[in-house]
């Protein structure tokens, strides 16, 4: 609670203060103008006094939070002695020891006010739900205060684009087909990361998707350092939510969600704000995020997948499915080769092909159907429900791997919050959480079975929800 009456506008505590004490004299001022024959019931003194011990007691905690604040506020920290930041020849950093260093520039100027460090703000979007690949990565530097680089930059992620990606990020195949691939722009943007602390929101995704794509191409990097400013705000901030939308919205800050560089700009500007408001030693939040070396040989759609018939034939289907989807037109012979393959296997009771291979034969006597929405809700293209932030009492159940940790550390905050965790789908089950690295077991390449049941289950008019790790944090 204090976190959130610091944060607040001056105005608005001024608003605060002032109307603590001008309520206390009023409580004060009616219990003296109570007439005489009510203090017989003393009802009206027991209402009154305690209204009247309340207020003056949060007109009390409120003075006395704002002086403190003020002499904080006022303070300039020093530089402590015999502190420095040292690098290896690899450049990564090897202690973590220094202080923060008020800058003497004018508070006109845009970017962070902090002297004698290198910042990297980063924002990555990736074209499906593999979080394999990038089709856009947004980079600020600041140098010594002052921004050096600040540029949203296309890549071509040779890879497929989900439609759901593309809803969100608004990023086609088209955009990005004349972009470089990631080997070649990491020869340019490397050295953003090699010098620099990396600073983003929820910015452990961001440096898995990075990982992933310097193992693609073989690229090694020992180590990265970085701040994540997700955790800094659910630690010096109140709010009910700690999306970076949701943030942005509460300090006002501009910039539309899912744009990779507004979000990068948005981080900066909540970063900036929790450094400055809570006296932050830069050095002394900062982790390390270690590269795996080993080349990454994985298939780009399906990943490692279950060695069953059934499973194969799913996996040629999908495949096929990308590519004739990949034009947005599916002409009638793509169809019947798609019906033929699904009968040859057998699979035309298993969800979600039934629903596709029905909607092909329809679309095939020219009827009107959205055939490409049937056909990508076979390669994973899921479109997830929204998250009211309501635990109590809710039943989750976890699948995939999570970016905020393994499951038992996902199922242990979820029980936290007042939720309760099972291991499999149930009729009672309330949500079903996916983790944003997915999984390479996954039985149908992008998504597993649990996540097939729950769509089966919503079809049959089950009310569970399928929603992502991002939602609950």
């Amino acid at each position: 609670m204090k976190n959130w009456f610091n944060n607040l506008d001056k105005k608005v505590k001024k608003y605060i203060l002032g109307g603590t004490w001008i309520l206390s004299f009023i409580l004060l001022l009616l219990f003296n103008l109570v007439p005489e024959e009510e203090h017989k019931t003393t009802l009206w003194e027991y209402v009154l006094s305690f209204l009247f011990l309340v207020s003056l007691i949060f007109a009390i905690i409120f003075l006395v939070w704002e002086i403190k604040y003020n002499k904080t506020k006022n303070q300039t920290p020093l530089m402590e002695k015999n502190i420095r930041k040292t690098r290896d020849n690899n450049h990564s950093i090897i202690t973590t020891n220094g202080s923060l260093v008020e800058d003497t520039k004018t508070e006109t100027q845009e970017d962070s006010k902090l002297t004698n460090i290198n910042l990297t703000f980063i924002d990555v979007e990736t074209p499906n739900k593999l979080n394999n690949r990038i089709c856009s990565i947004a980079i600020i530097n600041i140098v010594d205060g002052e921004t050096k680089f600040k540029q949203n930059l296309y890549v071509n992620p040779e890879d497929k684009f989900d439609n759901f990606n593309m809803q969100i990020h608004g990023i086609t195949p088209k955009m990005v087909e004349k972009a470089p691939t990631f080997n070649i722009l990491w020869q340019d943007i490397s050295k953003f990361f090699l010098n620099s602390i990396i600073v983003g929101h929820n910015v452990q995704s961001d440096l898995s998707v990075i990982d992933k794509s310097l193992r693609h191409y073989g690229l090694k990097l020992n180590s990265l350092s970085f701040i994540d400013t997700y955790f800094l705000a659910k630690k010096y901030i109140n709010a009910k939510s700690y999306k970076l939308s949701e943030l942005s919205k509460i300090f006002n800050f501009e910039g539309q969600a899912h744009d990779a560089l507004s979000d990068c700009i948005n981080c900066k500007n909540l970063f900036n704000k929790i450094i400055k408001d809570n006296h932050l030693n830069i050095y002394s939040i900062t982790e390390e995020y270690f590269i795996q070396h080993n080349i990454e040989n994985k298939p780009t759609v399906q990943g490692t997948i279950k060695n069953t018939q059934k499973t194969k034939a799913y996996q040629k289907i999908q495949s096929y499915i990308s590519v004739i989807l990949e034009d947005n037109e599916v002409s009638n012979e793509e169809l019947k080769s798609f019906i033929k393959m699904v009968e040859i296997n057998n699979l035309q009771d298993t969800y979600p092909i039934n629903k596709a291979y029905k909607a092909a034969i329809k679309k095939l006597k020219n009827k009107e159907i959205d055939i490409n929405k049937d056909l990508s809700t076979i390669i994973g293209d899921i479109i997830t429900d929204n998250f009211d932030g309501n635990f109590n009492g809710k039943l989750f159940c976890l699948t995939g791997d999570f970016n905020h940790g393994s499951k038992i550390e996902i199922a242990n905050y979820i029980i936290s919050r007042g939720g309760l965790v099972k291991d499999n789908i149930t009729l009672k089950t309330n949500y079903l959480v996916r983790g944003m690295q997915g999984s390479n077991v996954y039985a149908y390449g992008t998504y597993g079975s649990k996540v097939k049941k729950a769509l089966e289950m919503k079809e049959n008019g089950n009310l569970i929800k399928i929603i992502t790790e991002n939602d609950i944090y």
